[in-house]
């Protein structure tokens, strides 16, 4: 912005003498301070006048203004401004001397008491306003110039880390498109303080205005900040830490603006908006709400009806500060209750929906969508609250349910996850009953036990044990065997060629396994005959070995039923329910439940693909 004056300035030259004809008088910054220092009374005022650098007498207000850099400043100390100032019409003359680099400006100044300034074009930097600061162009024709120069221009309005102690007022209104008059104005690395209850510490509102940024700005307290303006172009707010402040920002141009950006700014309250049209272009990062937005009329007509107070004031006080009781009554009651306010908030998100929809902006559109939904979740409960019925409470209940399970459709994973959830919780009530499934059931740890008392009662070895309890299915087996060379001469010779295979591959596992544990038998003998000396040691061999396999079959026995719930949630069982006693009623819920929540699933998994 500063080369674009220099440039101008190398273009029209000749503009620096029209300000002869004009009615500005022109001080130097020298002496404008000395006359804010000399004046007798508690307030000094200054009406149509040119502050222009005098590098013979400013350069304690002189900043280095090379072409190619920023702005530098050469006094270190800060100035102080005890007197009250009312301000109208100051221009800054940012040139002068074409060849100097040095321009003169407002900075390091520490203003003690209130200053009011309508008109004003000048930037300030590294400045503290002790007391309120208002800042405001007029929307009257007559007391707003072309500026000095007597031609349209662009003015610049620039709060440079500067410190609001008691907050500030910023009014910018433009006249008619006709008159070519545009402002530009932003708040870089600013801090504002309010108190609860207290004043805005913020207030902004335009009309027209060309462009407005506010950035890396802190907003300390719990006071209201402002932003409202309309008929804008650019429109920028990011980066800005809100505190425990309340935000409103209200964006009424029936026309949208062509550059919007409002995003990662700290929000922490609920925000106020009211916005009428977006472009495509716009910025909105939804995620810096971290507790949503509520509609800024709506609102407000919950405030004149909290109150019982006219509309004018009623606006007027809302407008300034928000008690906290009226505030939260609003969230918690009137905007679920009132049909009207219900339906504003819902189409206030609605238009941020769309807009993340246009832009393709899946993750927002999904955040918005959701605490549209909560609020309807919210708005059905109150309904049957009002009408208890069953229509009204499957609506109610069946939201619930959605949110939960699929986060209203926008989460199909989350679907997953609720589905395993019911399928562990079930499994853990089959675990402790019998199932077609477990063939040793409630048995198998027993089985386990008597397997081991009969190794260490037997003078024989663990192998041997362990084929007598496969003696049925060996016998079997063999019984195939024999009845099938007992044939060889009465068949044709393919059924002995696959017959003999069979047999093998069909003991292969019992033989394989009893080799194995023949290689690990560590007792020799029955345990009541071997000597006390090597009892200790065989005796940790042999618990771990019991052990292991009480570990295998508990695991045998809960992926038992960790298949039959599996089974019965998916309702693969083709009517068969492999179980008896209360959990065979069980599974048929745990059917329905699981038919129900993977329609849900597949569903939302439908969506966010269309999406």
């Amino acid at each position: 912005m500063r080369k674009y004056f220099f440039v101008l300035s190398l273009l029209f030259p000749f503009l620096s003498l029209a300000q002869e004809d004009s009615k500005y008088k022109v001080y130097s910054y020298s002496e404008f301070f000395q006359m804010i220092e000399e004046e007798p009374t508690d307030v000094f005022r200054l009406q149509n006048a040119v502050l222009r650098f005098d590098s013979l007498t400013d350069m304690a207000y002189a900043m280095r203004n090379e072409f190619s850099t920023n702005l530098s400043f050469l006094r270190n100390d800060t100035l102080f401004v005890k007197k009250k100032l009312f301000l109208t019409n100051i221009y800054a003359d940012w040139v002068n001397d074409l060849s100097s680099t040095f321009v003169g400006g407002f900075y390091k100044i520490s203003f003690k008491e209130e200053v009011f300034c309508v008109n004003c074009i000048f930037d300030i930097y590294k400045s503290t306003f002790q007391k309120r600061a208002s800042f405001a162009l007029s929307t009257e024709k007559e007391q707003i110039e072309k500026n000095y120069y007597g031609r349209a221009f662009y003015p610049s309005i620039s709060y440079q880390e500067c410190i609001f102690r008691s907050g500030g007022a910023f009014n910018y209104y433009q006249l008619p498109p006709e008159e070519l008059i545009k402002v530009q104005a932003s708040f870089n690395d600013c801090k504002f303080y309010s108190e609860k209850g207290g004043s805005s510490p913020f207030g902004f509102t335009t009309t027209g205005i060309s462009s407005v940024q506010v950035s890396n700005s802190q907003f300390l307290g719990e006071g209201k900040v402002r932003l409202a303006t309309s008929h804008g172009e650019k429109l920028i707010i990011t980066n800005n830490d809100f505190d425990q402040n309340y935000l409103q920002i209200s964006l009424n141009s029936d026309e949208g603006f062509s550059d919007l950006e409002i995003s990662n700014n700290s929000i922490l309250r609920p925000c106020l908006v009211s916005f009428n049209e977006f472009k495509n272009r716009n910025v909105i990062d939804w995620s810096q709400f971290k507790n949503g937005i509520i509609d800024f009329e709506s609102s407000l007509e919950h405030y004149q009806a909290y109150y019982q107070t006219e509309l004018t004031e009623a606006l007027i006080n809302w407008n300034s500060h928000i008690p906290d009781s009226a505030f939260f009554d609003y969230l918690e009651n009137y905007r679920i209750q009132n049909k009207k306010a219900y339906q504003a908030e819902i189409s206030l998100r609605g238009q941020l929906k769309q807009l993340y929809d246009q832009k393709h902006n899946t993750e927002n559109s999904n955040a918005v969508f959701i605490q549209m939904k909560n609020l309807e979740t919210e708005r059905l409960e109150y309904l049957h609250q009002q009408n208890p019925t069953f229509d009204t409470f499957f609506k109610w209940k069946v939201n619930q349910f959605l949110k939960l399970f699929s986060a209203y459709g926008t989460e199909p994973s989350r679907a997953i996850t609720m589905s395993v959830y019911v399928v562990i919780a079930f499994a853990l009530i089959y675990l402790f009953f019998p199932n077609h499934w477990d063939s040793h059931g409630k048995n198998r740890i027993m089985d386990r036990y008597r397997f081991f008392a009969k190794y260490m009662k037997k003078d024989s070895g663990i192998h041997e044990v362990y084929l007598d309890e496969k003696r049925e299915e060996m016998i079997a087996a063999e019984d195939f065997r024999a009845y099938m060379l007992e044939s060889k001469q009465e068949i044709p010779g393919f059924f002995m060629a696959t017959a003999l295979p069979l047999y093998r591959w069909s003991v292969a596992g019992t033989r394989t396994f009893s080799w194995l544990l023949s290689k690990v038998d560590v007792l020799k003998g029955t345990w009541s005959s071997t000597e006390d000396s090597k009892k200790a040691g065989k005796s940790v061999l042999i618990i771990g070995a019991f052990l292991i396999a009480i570990v295998y079959d508990l695991f045998i026995k809960m992926l038992n039923a960790l298949m039959l719930s599996i089974n019965t949630f998916t309702t693969l069982g083709f009517g068969e329910i492999p179980i008896k006693g209360l959990p065979r009623y069980l599974a048929i819920i745990q059917g329905f439940i699981g038919w129900f929540m993977l329609t849900i699933f597949s569903v939302s998994l439908i969506s966010q693909l269309l999406n």
